[in-house]
This record gives structure tokens, C-alpha cells and sequence, in this order.
């Protein structure tokens, strides 16, 4: 994506080089050599001399301006790296430290019931919580390789959903949130898709939806089959809203809208990025909009469905893709137990 950005930039700035040299080298040689009718010889070398001139003066400004570009691109990138090595060791490290401080309470604690319960319980939400970050990673490489499978079926789309909702119930009811699903006649709506992929897209664009909406507010889970044989499923809060100039990044990877929300709320910036590049792998679309700050957003989800023959020979081919890795690693690991038994 970088590289593509700055070959845009330097086009751009190569075509206004290019429109820029035409007028200057014309009006340079109008006024410093004038048409002699006597000497045409004379005239057509310094027309020569002059466009030549132009030529290196253009090339040596087009190559500033390229270096120039290319130097504040890859600042800029160095700086999102910086900012997301920083944002990853503070998540790895908090969980790991609630770990780590539950795990020495409980050595000391051994006749205590109900610290024993709380230390086991927070071990594990953390747990958790570490598992899931670590997740989202590898998805996301995963995604960006072509290497993620999809287990494509007939899918319940109303009990999956509920699911989601139930998966993150708990967390909405200590933070004194309401996550209430309407999906309307209460007929069954079922689609092509891979079960465990669609739940992580509702999953979490739901906890997306609670980490931004303060105890008292309230999540709205609706899904609606339309007439274009396609399901929109919507997931509405009146939380924190989004800042009109961050919706074009909504979906960019490593993206937050702010540093210090990013502190107050956590996360790596790849949850939305992940739903997004799930929900075109099922030959869907996603949506974010929000109208400003303190008033709360929406994310729609449109789903086919039935899947395309396109995308169904895409999960096949990737699917055959990782079994094959898989029995190139069970021949490997066969041969290493051979050599040992040698």
C-alpha cells in the first residue's frame, strides 16, 4: 500500500513537471531567441540547447520531489510502526501481568475459597483476552498471505447470532450495558458461510460496540433478509461515536482514531480490519457510520445469501492449499521420527 501511494504521488508530480516544463521552455524561447528568418540554422540549435536545458531542470526537480515524497512516506510509516510495537507490548503485557500477580496471590492463598474463585476467574478472562489478541494477529497475516480458510456451509445466521451475543453478555452486564437482537419476524435466516468466521465478524464488531459505549447505553443486534437476496445485519450503539475526518480509516489496519483512545480502551487497530477482509471473503460488505462524536455508530454488514461459485472455489482452493501444507508437515515430522528411531 505504501509503495502504491508514493508511485501515485510521484505520477502526479511527473505530469505537473511535465505541464509546468511545456509553458516555461516555450516562453523561454520566445523571449531569449527570437525567429530569424536569415539564420534558421542558428534558431534550430538553440531551440536544442533550451529544451535540453529544461529536460535536465525538470528531471533533477521531479527527482527532488520524488526523494522528498519518499522520505516523508517512509517517516511516516516508520512512526505507525513505532506507535504499533508500543500499543502490542503494552497489550501482551497487561494481561500477562494480572496473570502473573493472580498466579502469586493463589500460592499464598491456598485456604481461601473466594480469593482462590476470583484469582482463577481473572487468570482466566485475561488468559483470554491474551488468546485473542494473539488470534487477531495471525488472522490478520493469515489474510494479507491468502493462507485463511474458509469451512463454508449453511449457516443459522439467527442462532449465530445470538451466540455472539451471549459470548459478550457477561462483559456488557458488569459494564452495566444492554445488548438487546431483533430480527424481526423471527424466521430463521440461513446463508453460505463459514460459522466461526462470521461469529468473530459479529463478535467483534459487538465488542467493538461495548469497549465505546459507557455503562447505562445500550447495543442494538439487528438482522434483516432483503430483497435483493442479500441479509443486512446491523450493530448500533449510543456510545462515543466517530470523528467525521477517521470514517475513511475506519477499516485501515492499525488505525485508532486517537492515541488516547487507544490507552483508555486498548487494542491493536485490526479488529474492524479483520471483519472487514472476512465479510468480502464471504462476498459481503461492511459499513461504518457515526453522526459525530457523542452520538453513537452503526456498522452494517451485507452478507449474500448464497455464496458466488468465485468465491466458493477461493475457500476450496485455500482450503486444499492448507492440507497440503499440512501433509508436507506430518511428512516432515514422519521422516524427523524415523531419524530418531535410527
Amino acid at each position: 500500500e505504501v509503495l502504491d501511494l508514493i508511485e501515485e504521488r510521484m505520477r502526479a508530480i511527473a505530469q505537473n513537471i511535465c505541464a509546468a516544463f511545456d509553458a516555461q521552455c516555450e516562453f523561454e524561447f520566445d523571449r531569449n531567441y527570437p525567429p530569424t528568418v536569415n539564420h534558421p540554422a542558428e534558431t534550430a540549435f538553440a531551440r536544442e540547447v533550451m529544451a535540453e536545458r529544461q529536460v535536465m531542470d525538470s528531471q533533477r526537480q521531479y527527482l527532488f520531489e520524488a526523494e522528498r515524497t519518499a522520505r516523508l512516506e517512509s517517516e511516516r510509516v516508520a512512526l505507525l510502526k513505532d506507535e504499533f510495537l508500543a500499543t502490542l507490548s503494552h497489550e501482551l503485557r497487561t494481561p500477562l501481568a494480572v496473570i502473573v500477580g493472580w498466579a502469586g496471590v493463589l500460592q499464598r492463598a491456598q485456604d481461601n475459597p473466594a480469593t482462590i474463585r476470583r484469582g482463577v476467574d481473572a487468570i482466566a478472562r485475561n488468559a483470554g483476552l491474551q488468546a485473542k489478541l494473539i488470534n487477531d494477529l495471525l488472522d490478520m497475516n493469515r489474510i494479507v498471505t491468502g493462507k485463511l480458510i474458509l469451512d463454508l456451509q449453511r449457516v443459522d445466521l439467527s442462532a449465530l447470532l445470538d451466540s455472539a451475543a451471549e459470548f459478550l453478555r457477561p462483559l456488557a452486564i458488569e459494564k452495566g450495558v444492554d445488548i438487546r437482537i431483533d430480527t424481526h419476524d423471527g424466521v430463521p435466516l440461513e446463508l453460505d458461510g463459514d460459522p466461526v468466521r462470521l461469529q468473530q465478524i459479529f463478535a467483534n464488531l459487538l465488542g467493538n460496540a461495548l469497549k465505546f459505549t459507557p455503562g447505562g447505553g445500550a447495543i442494538t443486534l439487528t438482522a434483516q433478509r432483503r430483497a435483493d437476496a442479500q441479509v443486512a445485519v446491523t450493530v448500533r450503539d449510543n456510545g462515543e461515536g466517530i470523528d467525521a475526518r477517521f470514517l475513511p480509516q475506519l477499516f485501515t489496519r492499525f488505525s485508532q482514531e486517537n492515541s488516547k483512545a487507544a490507552r483508555v480502551h486498548g487494542g491493536l487497530g485490526i479488529g474492524l480490519s479483520i471483519v472487514k477482509q472476512l465479510t468480502e471473503l464471504h462476498g459481503g460488505s461492511v459499513s461504518g457510520d457515526s453522526a459525530g462524536v457523542g452520538q453513537g455508530a452503526t456498522f452494517t454488514v451485507m452478507l449474500p445469501l448464497r455464496v458466488t461459485e468465485s468465491v466458493g472455489d477461493t475457500a476450496a482452493g485455500t482450503l486444499a492449499e492448507a492440507e497440503a501444507e499440512a501433509e508436507a508437515e506430518a511428512d516432515g515430522l514422519a521422516e524427523l521420527e524415523t531419524d530418531a528411531e535410527a
